[in-house]
């Protein structure tokens, strides 16, 4: 059988395309299962099972108080983005936006980042960020970066 192997930036690509999230080290335990959607994808049995955070879960599935949510924040790459600005290569080539990062709308943290690929993150974002044009900060970042967040399809 033919098969063709996808490259790993392709991959996290077409995941954040399709709004799926994929935990990684620096995002582990940092988000209920209905802040990534896993509940409308099937990933969670609310009847089943015993698991550590599912008085939380159960409530937030019962209650629907789930106060982040999955979308999509789009920005053009840039120098800055790309890389950190020093010209050892080994430090330039370490992309300033990864999964794990926190995302901040003036001083206040509003998203943490799951997923990056060039011009596209896939953020679990607090109500504070609404759809729309912003100018997002980050302290990985020397300056902020306009960016358009969008809910995530799902």
């Amino acid at each position: 059988p033919d098969s063709t192997l996808m490259a790993a930036a392709d991959w996290t690509r077409m995941l954040i395309e399709h709004s799926v999230a994929e935990i990684v080290a620096g995002t582990e335990d940092r988000f209920i299962p209905q802040a990534i959607a896993l509940d409308k994808r099937g990933g969670v049995h609310f009847r089943k099972g015993c698991y550590p955070g599912q008085e939380v879960v159960k409530r937030a599935q019962t209650y629907g108080q789930v106060k982040k949510r999955l979308a999509l924040l789009r920005y053009t790459p840039n120098v800055t983005l790309g890389a950190a600005p020093y010209s050892r290569p080994d430090i330039a080539s370490e992309p300033a936006l990864k999964p794990g990062s926190e995302l901040k709308l003036h001083t206040q943290i509003c998203a943490d980042v799951l997923s990056v690929s060039d011009g596209l993150c896939l953020i679990v974002a607090d109500p504070l960020l609404s759809d729309g044009q912003h100018d997002i900060y980050c302290d990985a970042l020397p300056s902020p970066i306009q960016a358009v967040i969008e809910t995530a399809r799902l």
